[in-house]
């Protein structure tokens, strides 16, 4: 892996690797930062672990090595584009309730679905839909405190991390928000309710932040030192444990202060007792660690709760809208905002493009004809709820950045994929009824994906060469092989 000046290359389905000149970085879309830091070998088309697992698994789950060429599939068995396209769109014409899933796709794709979904009378729902939905609700509900990482990067004094450790599934966030950096005004980091190791979250975050830390030594651990410390952290309940990074040698002017908080506690009962503590009036039977923290948060002149939609606990939506409320009472007299960790595969993007052209987010059922009615239902149209009732009866899978199968409630459904050729089918007895193969955004073509902030999109570059279709073009063709309803294609 090459992190600067790399010439890189691709991987043409013909079986041929052509190499050719590219920018100096690459923005990566395996997960919602798009680390934009990055660059992919000439000649091998990987990460090493080191530089960040979750990409490093991502790309060799693509198979971009396997020289095979792949080419579509109507039911298990080599077909020509033309008649899976034909194929896929007689099986949507004829179906009463289709659904569109998985939605991993970048701006112009997810554009080209919903005006296929609008044609059809799709539902849309994307694979990491259910985080999504929680999002949403809370700001339907009470409105949220959203910052950018840029501005985490910038102004942030404290981070608070909620239920979780940001670096166990993103592990490039504290590198995203560039906390080794010479003058960052980052000084404390106060892990709250974490379900995660304590000590490996803490051992993580030192690697960031001392010279003589390693990435890969973080994302590992000691499995001693970390057993022991847990262990510890276990016994003492909700105490606090705390442990001090040593500064970055042309870095930070003072330590970075980092602690973890009621580390295995319900995240509820952290969140009640820090809002408790936040009152004019505390009551005097609240454990005075509490105190402490929310003194310090009120002397901080800029605080940043980060937070995982996927990893709170049923009703997590109760979690989200208690960290809304606790940023909204420190705005009262300082500066304080809040990243939500979610929207990786496209989520963000399909989120984003589904919400302006619609008017509605995901999980709405749109209208084939015209002036019908549009109908927004954020539990009874999640995908996973369609798909084992059997809601639906069709499925449209799409998923273009990762090799991600479609559910195995799916089972027995009518389906079309649309992804990389790593999915396409082995054999016929669990074969799709269509696989059409298509580019990756951010690998094969250019494009361009929603961060997880909601706000920026991040250009995608294609630093790997490919003959496939992008999703977009597979989706107009689709489109325009549709006939009215009734009739056939």
């Amino acid at each position: 892996m090459a992190t600067r000046g790399a010439t890189a290359s691709g991987f043409d389905t013909s079986g041929r690797f052509a190499a050719r000149a590219e920018a100096n970085t690459w923005t990566c879309p395996f997960c919602s930062l798009l680390c934009d830091d990055l660059a992919l070998d000439a000649n091998d088309p990987a990460l090493a672990a080191t530089t960040c697992p979750r990409a490093s698994t991502a790309l060799a789950g693509l198979k971009l090595g396997d020289r095979a060429a792949v080419g579509a599939h109507i039911q298990g068995r080599p077909a020509s584009l033309d008649a899976a396209i034909t194929h896929a769109a007689r099986l949507l014409a004829s179906s009463r309730q289709p659904l569109f899933g998985g939605l991993a796709t970048d701006v112009n794709g997810a554009r080209a679905l919903v005006k296929l979904a609008g044609q059809c009378g799709a539902i849309c729902d994307h694979a990491n839909g259910e985080p999504l939905a929680l999002a949403t609700r809370v700001l339907h509900d009470q409105g949220s405190w959203m910052v950018t990482l840029g501005e985490v990067a910038a102004r942030a004094e404290l981070v608070v991390c909620v239920g979780s450790d940001p670096a166990a599934r993103h592990p490039r966030f504290w590198q995203r928000i560039d906390i080794a950096r010479p003058g960052s005004p980052l000084r404390k980091v106060r892990f709250v309710g974490l379900k995660d190791d304590a000590a490996l979250a803490q051992q993580r975050l030192r690697a960031v932040t001392t010279s003589a830390g390693d990435p890969a030594d973080a994302a590992s651990g000691d499995a001693s030192e970390a057993g022991n410390a847990a262990t510890a952290t276990a016994e003492a309940g909700a105490a606090i444990t705390s442990a001090t990074a040593a500064a970055v040698a042309s870095g930070h002017a003072a330590e970075l202060d980092v602690q973890a908080l009621a580390s295995g506690a319900d995240v509820f009962d952290t969140l009640q007792a820090l809002a408790l503590a936040l009152r004019p009036r505390p009551p005097a039977s609240l454990d005075p660690a509490w105190l402490t923290l929310a003194a310090e948060l009120r002397a901080s002149p800029y605080v940043c709760f980060v937070w995982e939609a996927g990893v709170l606990p049923r009703h997590g939506e109760l979690a989200a809208a208690a960290v809304q409320s606790i940023v909204a009472t420190l705005n009262q007299t300082t500066r304080a905002g809040s990243v939500a960790l979610a929207g990786g595969d496209g989520a963000a993007t399909a989120q984003q493009v589904h919400t302006w052209l619609t008017g509605l987010p995901l999980r709405t059922r749109l209208a084939s004809e015209p002036g019908g009615r549009i109908e927004h239902d954020p539990i009874e149209h999640g995908a996973n709820r369609l798909l084992t009732d059997r809601g639906c009866d069709a499925l449209l899978w799409v998923s273009s950045i990762t090799a991600l199968a479609p559910p195995a409630a799916a089972a027995g459904l009518p389906t079309v994929v649309l992804g990389p050729p790593a999915l396409a089918p082995a054999d016929g007895a669990n074969a799709p009824e269509v696989f059409i193969p298509v580019a990756s955004p951010g690998l094969h073509h250019v494009g361009h994906l929603f961060r997880s902030d909601g706000i920026i999109a991040m250009p995608m570059q294609a630093p790997l060469n490919s003959t496939l279709p992008d999703v977009a073009e597979i989706a107009r063709r689709i489109g325009a092989a549709l006939t009215p309803a009734g009739g056939s294609a």
